[in-house]
């Protein structure tokens, strides 16, 4: 679609058609809100649609004291509440993998860790 805009087809249901744009700003945007998550790393975000459903894949660069397991599974829940919330589409899977690990002594910004994933 070389439009990446949301439009209306004309139809029976006038259903609304997503480019795939519209996909990867929502999963990103929920990867970046979760805490733990440094940033998205090398292919960042792959997913495909097929009929209603989506299945994606996030790469990630995350902090070294964090529960890897509970940080994967908050961004399980905030994509699949972002994409089924802004879209009428079903999230079937979500892989997180795990790319590179940053310790929060070598950062450089003004940005601290976030401290709700933090190992005790």
């Amino acid at each position: 679609m070389a439009n990446d805009r949301i439009k209306f087809v004309e139809n029976n249901h006038k259903k609304p058609v997503y480019g795939s744009n519209v996909f990867r700003n929502i999963i990103s945007l929920a990867v970046k809100e979760t805490p733990g998550i440094v940033s998205l790393h090398g292919r960042g975000v792959r997913f495909k649609v097929t009929g209603k459903d989506l299945i994606a894949d996030v790469y990630v660069k995350t902090w070294s004291n964090i529960k890897c397991r509970d940080m994967a599974f908050s961004v399980q829940e905030n994509i699949k509440n972002k994409i089924e919330s802004s879209t009428d589409f079903i999230v079937k899977e979500i892989n997180i993998n795990v790319l590179s690990v940053e310790n929060p002594k070598e950062e450089k910004s003004t940005t601290e860790p976030s401290t709700k994933l933090l190992e005790s």
